[in-house]
């Protein structure tokens, strides 16, 4: 079985509002404790959020992300959390989690039928969650050379 490493899928927006100063602040937040993420659109039930993929190099970076999306400023009420075996979980905010069923590349014609998806629009890649024995087919890759 493949491993990969695991990831994080976060927004610093809150209700649907775009706040380019948010989205700042995350940024350099992410730079500064070495994290590398990239930046993808996040889908749930009809609101689209500019979110990022944050990949996650050990347990110390999982408990540093969730301390500052969920006790700092930004105050989320969730991230969606992928594992190394790409299984993916909604981790909120008051510690309940919801297991989602594998993390996958989708076809594009099927993001229509979907209430949440993720939207790696550097690739055109859409990725949703399935439950188990679907084939996970994809990844979200992050080039770090680009200036990450």
């Amino acid at each position: 079985m493949n491993t990969f490493t695991p990831i994080a899928i976060v927004s610093p927006e809150k209700q649907d509002e775009y706040d380019a100063t948010r989205h700042e602040k995350l940024q350099r937040f992410l730079k500064n404790e070495g994290f590398a993420f990239k930046p993808v659109k996040g889908y749930f039930n009809g609101v689209i959020e500019n979110s990022y993929v944050v990949m996650l190099h050990g347990e110390k970076f999982l408990e540093s992300l969730l301390e500052a999306m969920f006790n700092s400023d930004f105050r989320q009420e969730s991230i969606l959390y992928v594992d190394a075996n790409r299984y993916a979980k909604l981790i909120y905010n008051d510690e309940e989690e919801v297991e989602l069923g594998k993390f996958h590349a989708i076809d594009k014609s099927l993001v229509k039928t979907l209430s949440a998806y993720t939207y790696d629009h550097a690739n055109d890649i859409y990725y949703t969650t399935s439950h188990e024995g679907m084939k996970a087919t994809g990844e979200i890759e992050i080039d770090k050379t680009k200036g990450l």
